[in-house]
């Protein structure tokens, strides 16, 4: 549905018609038109809400109205990598000025009472490097969720569930008017993907052997579901710099520098001890150039000569990564970037969302709709306690050792045995032995009635080479 991206109003034209004057004087160079994400009510669509697209010459400005009779709720665009949200009330109404300033957008927030907040202004150079996920929350029940890719396509993502970090936090209920907007956005990173195939062994995890150009070596964990890497202190060579590590919280007042925290198994992790760069790491007999690693202390029982957990934040610099799984410990395998063609007659093929860091798949356990969290990093796979603690095969089963997380946290397990479990369109497995606990990243899925669960290593072997397409979204596996 197209509108006229200025609102009709007298103050509207006054206010619209001197930027233009001024924007055509300081932007005389020619630029591509820009692409506009306006999240809009939508009564009669499926959703209940909607994301109509508007295009924004080079060196123009547009009005939105945020008003009842708008139907306008917010402009979608990223602040820059990492997790948002937004609370916006029927109170919040005013104008959302967007100006195209030839290489950048500049956007700001015209209040009724005249004031002006001022959001991040965004060059399109990285915009066309940023993918995000967009999570709405209605007052009213409404719940969906979108794609933004690169500045230039939207699409709806119906595969993840829909994100709110404020659930059960706030002082008041929402209500029709309300909306709550989650932004999780992922930036490519400028260093070029690693090249060839990793060699990769299987122990109680899968590893790769580390070695510095200046011969140090160790090990790392080979962990899908690691949304960052991560390497310890020790591994980092003398003269090489740790910088400060941190994180960026906006709000209406301003940004905040926060301490890197990063999430873990069973919690939050400790606040890291810094952030470095290796400009070159040889991983499995594979160059990688370029690897920004968190530096913290690795959790407990890995192995005494790990020293790093290569995430998931390496491989997404391919546009097709392929693990082939060995089948046992002590066997060998290997992690492919970008084979040259994607896995011929797949026994399963899925679409695949991100959340949280997290590549999460549809599917089932125990006859109930399920989102498997992929994580070679667990030996086991795992079940949400709090969604089947229920279940008889679940109070069948008996107490198992407790996990133990980053920072030494602990949490209570279960050991039992699902009567079915299925990923994507894939055959149904029977009889599949669970760990069942209540674990950190299933927080972010439950809501909606499906299952959270974590596809460990033990079900990764079972799918033999396991490719995960990341300009297609889309899981593919088969032996």
């Amino acid at each position: 549905m197209k509108r006229p991206p200025i609102a009709a109003s007298l103050f509207a034209v006054s206010l619209l018609f001197s930027l233009l004057v001024a924007t055509r004087v300081a932007f005389a160079a020619p630029a591509a038109d820009a692409k506009l994400f306006l999240l809009t009510r939508d009564a009669h669509g499926p959703a209940g809400v909607r994301v109509d697209v508007e295009e924004l010459p080079a060196g123009q400005v547009a009005v939105f109205p945020v008003q009842p009779d708008s139907g306008i709720i917010d402009l979608l665009l990223p602040v820059g990598p990492g997790t948002s949200a937004s609370l916006l009330r029927p109170g919040d109404r005013g104008m959302i000025v967007v100006r195209h300033r030839g290489d950048a957008l500049q956007v700001s927030f015209r209040r009724s009472d005249g004031s002006m907040q001022e959001r991040a202004t965004r060059r399109f150079a990285d915009l066309a490097r940023e993918e995000m996920r967009v999570s709405v929350t209605g007052g009213d029940g409404t719940r969906a969720a979108w794609w933004l890719s690169r500045g230039e396509r939207c699409e709806r993502d119906t595969v993840g569930p829909v994100v709110n970090m404020f659930a059960g936090k706030l002082p008041f209920a929402l209500t029709d008017g309300d909306w709550i907007v989650q932004t999780e956005t992922w930036a490519q990173p400028f260093a070029a993907a690693p090249r060839g195939r990793m060699a990769v062994t299987r122990g109680r995890y899968l590893y790769v052997d580390a070695v510095r150009p200046d011969g140090g070596k160790g090990r790392f964990v080979l962990d899908l579901g690691a949304g960052e890497s991560v390497v310890a202190r020790g591994f980092v060579p003398a003269g090489q710099s740790i910088e400060g590590a941190g994180m960026m919280e906006y709000a209406a007042s301003g940004p905040t520098k926060r301490d890197h925290v990063s999430g873990g198994a069973t919690g939050p992790s400790p606040a890291a001890q810094g952030q470095t760069v290796f400009p070159a790491l040889t991983l499995g007999g594979v160059r990688v150039d370029s690897l920004d690693a968190v530096v913290m202390p690795l959790p407990p029982g890995l192995g005494d000569d790990v020293v790093g957990i290569l995430g998931i934040d390496v491989l997404r610099r391919a546009q097709r990564v392929r693990l082939d799984v060995p089948a046992r410990e002590g066997a060998p395998g290997t992690l492919e970037f970008d084979p040259p063609r994607p896995l011929p007659a797949p026994e399963g093929v899925a679409s695949f969302s991100w959340v949280n860091g997290h590549a999460v798949l549809p599917g089932s356990l125990g006859g109930k709709a399920a989102r498997w969290i992929v994580d070679s990093g667990a030996p086991e796979s795992f079940a949400d306690s709090a969604s089947v603690g229920a279940e008889p095969w679940v109070r069948s089963g008996r107490a198992a050792e407790s996990v133990r997380g980053t920072g030494e946290r602990r949490t209570a397990t279960q050991v039992a045995t699902a009567p079915t479990a299925a990923v994507g369109d894939a055959p149904v497995w029977a009889n599949v032995p669970m760990r069942v606990a209540r674990l950190a990243p299933f927080d972010a899925l439950r809501g909606d009635g499906r299952v959270p669960a974590l596809l460990g290593l033990s079900e990764l072997a079972r799918m033999g080479a396991f490719e995960l397409d990341f300009a297609a979204r889309t899981a593919r596996w088969g032996k």
